[in-house]
């Protein structure tokens, strides 16, 4: 993957580097509109606050997992090595881009959680 100038180029690397992460978020994230709109509807006797608090816990590890891999690609953005080609920056920013949206993703479902337990 090297492009011949002792740096690495992105361009040709996976468009998705997380495919499982954004799938299974996206899972979660039906299950938690699931649960709130049997909520709603007042036929959610089939959870329980176990069930409840482990989407609670699934949503923070997933959140406590994304948050160093952020920091990694946000240092790698504002490092001047000459490793990484000016080019590619863009697609880091792209990996920076979904990685916000999967936190904050996070916290709004957090939230969610925590209004469906009250």
């Amino acid at each position: 993957m090297a492009d011949g100038t002792n740096g690495f180029d992105v361009s040709t690397a996976p468009q998705s580097l997380t495919p499982t992460s954004q799938e299974k978020l996206k899972q979660f994230v039906a299950r938690i509109e699931k649960l709130e709109e049997e909520i709603t509807r007042g036929s959610a006797e089939n959870y329980s606050m176990n069930q409840i608090n482990d989407l609670r816990k699934e949503i923070m590890f997933f959140r406590r997992n994304a948050n160093p891999v952020r920091e990694m690609i946000n240092g790698i953005i504002r490092s001047e090595t000459p490793l990484i080609h000016e080019r590619n920056t863009k697609y880091f920013k792209d990996i920076l881009d979904h990685i916000i949206q999967a936190n904050d993703l996070c916290d709004t479902y957090r939230d969610v959680i925590s209004n469906i337990r009250d």
